[in-house]
Order: C-alpha cells, then structure tokens, then sequence
C-alpha cells in the first residue's frame, strides 16, 4: 500500500502538534495511545519512521527521538533498514553533505546551516580516537589510569571508560578531550 498515510489516525487530527517532538511528554503519550489503539497503518508508519530518518516525530506509535522507543521499533522491523532517509512523499530526498567541523559525511533530508554539521559536532563532541591514543600513551609511560583522571581533573573511571574494548565511544565532549590531552607524561612533568 503506497499511500498509507491517508488512512492514518493523524491526518486530519485537531491537534496534529502532538506527533512533534517539541509537545510535552504527556501530549506524545496521546499521540503514542492513538497510535497503538487507533491507526490502521501503525506498522507502515513506523517502518517508515525508521527508513525516514526523522527524529522529532512520533511516528507508529514510537517517540522517534527517544533511545528506548527507537530501539522498540527497530525491533518490531527488523527487516527495515534505518536511516534511508526518503520521506513518505517523496519529497525531502536524501543529500550526503560534508560535516564543514570535521569532514565527516554525513546524509540528511535537509539542513538549513550555511555550513553543515553532523550530529556529534552540533552538539559540541569530538572524535575520541585521539583521546584514546593519547591515554594509551600515557599508560605505557606508567602512568595509572585513576592518576591520569586526577591529572586531568574528570570524573574517575572516565579514562578507565575511554579504553574498554566493548565501549569504544567514538565521540567525547571537547572539554573532557582537551583536559584528557593536556596531561602531559611522567618525564615531562617532572622536568
């Protein structure tokens, strides 16, 4: 059925601010209680949530930006791949753009910023990679990791996090980063 957002529960809704992610948690939980109880299409709407790409909508009855709900609705489709990014018009097609912070590409279905950004650096994060290295380097001078968190002044277990295999962020706050990179190693510090 290529048109299955005709027959949806919201379209035509007197409040159709409550599929948007900027209402009130209570307001989605209406929308999210129509959704399950009353759409016809529910399943479509959320395979397409997924290949969407939208994060500010609920969409099969799943708040598209919240981690829990996102990761329900991967499960109830598995077969869906997410992140096609094709709207269910057919319009808003989807663009690689080049993230102008970090060279990161990156696809979306628009951006408004005259220089585009990804994600992590919208939200002021920097590869971890470096961090990573720059850890281990100081681990192999004999440096501890607790000592290396009181150098750096972070949170202990922060550099203990950094370096688990299963963990392996690839993003960190830059000011976490540039605290973990300013602890310079043991020969130096006490020349």
């Amino acid at each position: 059925m290529s048109d299955w957002w005709h027959e949806s529960a919201c379209r035509g809704h007197k409040s159709p601010e409550l599929w948007c992610r900027n209402t009130v948690d209570p307001a989605a939980a209406v929308a999210r209680r129509i959704c399950f109880q009353d759409c016809p299409v529910r399943l479509e709407c959320g395979a397409w949530g997924l290949q969407s790409g939208e994060h500010e909508l609920v969409a099969g009855g799943y708040r598209l930006w919240h981690s829990g709900d996102a990761r329900r609705l991967r499960a109830e489709h598995p077969d869906v791949t997410p992140g096609a990014r094709v709207a269910a018009g057919g319009g808003n097609q989807a663009k690689d753009f080049t993230c102008s912070d970090c060279g990161t590409v990156f696809t979306a279905t628009r951006t408004t910023l005259e220089f585009p950004l990804c994600q992590p650096c919208r939200k002021g994060l920097v590869p971890a990679q470096e961090v990573r290295q720059h850890i281990q380097m100081l681990l192999d001078s004999g440096l501890r990791m607790f000592r290396i968190d009181e150098l750096a002044r972070v949170i202990p277990g922060t550099t203990s996090a950094f370096m688990r295999p299963k963990s392996a962020r690839k993003w960190t706050k830059a000011e976490t980063a540039e605290r973990i990179r300013a602890v310079g190693l043991p020969e130096a510090m006490s020349a």
